[in-house]
């Protein structure tokens, strides 16, 4: 189930979905590719993601 507090990332957190993909790539063996990106509503400093592969 997922939380009811996510919503599309906001205009000043947005990143570029195909760089972050290709540096997962480089890290992670047997890497899927992310398909959607979340962003938490509320908590503190940290803006938190979601990612969903």
């Amino acid at each position: 189930m997922l939380p009811n507090n996510l919503v599309e990332v906001r205009k000043n957190h947005k990143f570029n979905l195909s760089s972050l993909n290709k540096w997962v790539d480089n890290h992670l063996e047997n890497f899927e590719n992310i398909i959607d990106i979340k962003q938490f509503v509320g908590g503190q400093s940290n803006p938190t993601f979601v990612l969903f592969f």
